[in-house]
């Protein structure tokens, strides 16, 4: 879902690029992107801000250095408030009380500062190399 959510921002750009760079439709750009982006806010839901922010190739210094279409810097889903709203969003969806959606928090805390274990060497190469299921399965113990 993360993924999801990171081509489709990227495809609005990368149209935006192609069709304001001498194309023949550029006058039909302002039109287009108010279609993709009505339909990117229909589709951008809480679940999949979460998945974006779940995913740690999205925090790797790799990903962040090189820029998005139409040279925008990228930035952490931490650092995002689009990203950081949806997943608060869905802490509350998901959290069966105040507590536990504090849990969530905490843990999100642990894992976006690369703290105790996801902060080892080993898990941060893995996190570059490793789909982000499988990476979760093996360091994600200290935040169920």
């Amino acid at each position: 879902m993360g993924e999801v959510y990171e081509k489709m921002d990227c495809m609005i750009g990368e149209i935006r690029d192609i069709l304001l760079s001498n194309n023949k439709h550029v006058d039909d750009y302002a039109k287009m992107e108010e279609i993709l982006v009505s339909r990117w806010e229909k589709m951008n839901i809480t679940m999949d801000c979460l998945g974006f922010a779940l995913n740690r190739f999205f925090y790797d210094s790799k990903y962040l250095n090189v820029e998005a279409p139409s040279g925008i810097a990228r930035r952490a889903p931490n650092q995002d408030r689009e990203i950081v709203v949806g997943f608060l969003k869905a802490f509350d969806r998901i959290g069966e009380d105040e507590n536990e959606k504090a849990e969530l928090r905490k843990q999100l805390v642990k894992f976006q500062n690369k703290q105790e274990i996801f902060g080892k060497t080993h898990a941060r190469i893995d996190a570059t190399t490793m789909i982000p299921i499988s990476w979760l399965s093996t360091y994600g113990s200290e935040t169920p």
